[in-house]
């Protein structure tokens, strides 16, 4: 499951960064402007760019799962924070790079801290459910968390946030799970359109993919796991400054 989705991840990265950025000097692709893009003969490139699109909404599901399975089986809590924390950190510039071209652009942030938000989120759950037989810090901290990944405008943080508390309070629900994860896609739906599709549809598939996970242990070195997000946004990052 991780070689998928780091395949996937490399895929959507290149997508946004070589193809809307560089490409079509675009911060985002909606169908607006798909639809002048196209009318002025760059219909590949847009084609591309949704195609990548849409690997990207596979990847995010896939992500917020692992990272939820990490949390469930980490040895260390504090030390599994502290691993994502600073790969966040180390992360930033590569990713403002990649996907803007600028070395520190606050108009969004990297998916690790998406990761992080949720990360913390449940853990601060998890503590203050055990003072109280309360549902309502987990549902503070479920609304709390979402919020502060919309206004950082982490990289897909008002997706990953959601999808990842799922995933853990309905570890034994898969059916409800993946339709919790699905209907994320309607997030978009009132200022989007149809574009709300490119996400639901590719989330349903990463649902089918999670379905059929084996439960293995993982191929690939958590080193090498954490260190490969830095590292291509880095390589993405030097090809948008010498474009």
């Amino acid at each position: 499951l991780k070689v998928v989705a780091a395949m996937l991840m490399v895929q959507a990265s290149v997508g946004a960064s070589l193809i809307e950025h560089t490409m079509l000097s675009l911060d985002t692709i909606d169908s607006s402007r798909a639809e002048a893009l196209l009318d002025s003969g760059g219909g590949l490139a847009v084609g591309l760019a949704f195609l990548f699109r849409i690997w990207a909404n596979v990847a995010w599901p896939i992500y917020a799962f692992l990272g939820v399975q990490g949390f469930l089986y980490t040895s260390s809590t504090k030390g599994y924070l502290i691993r994502v924390a600073i790969f966040a950190l180390v992360s930033e510039i590569p990713y403002d790079l990649a996907m803007s071209g600028q070395w520190f652009n606050w108009a969004d942030q990297n998916g690790m801290l998406s990761l992080l938000i949720g990360l913390v989120g449940l853990t601060l759950s998890e503590e203050l459910s055990r003072r109280s037989k309360s549902y309502m810090p987990r549902v503070a901290m479920l609304v709390g968390c979402t919020l502060w990944a919309w206004l950082l405008r982490t990289q897909f943080g008002h997706f990953v946030v959601p999808a990842m508390f799922a995933f853990f309070y309905l570890e034994e629900r898969e059916l409800l799970r993946s339709l919790v994860v699905v209907a994320l896609g309607l997030l978009v739906a009132p200022s989007s359109g149809l574009m709300a599709l490119t996400v639901i549809i590719p989330a349903a598939l990463a649902c089918l993919l999670l379905h059929w996970y084996n439960d293995r242990p993982p191929i690939i070195n958590k080193w090498v796991w954490y260190g490969l997000y830095p590292l291509h946004l880095l390589i993405l990052g030097i090809v948008a400054l010498v474009k």
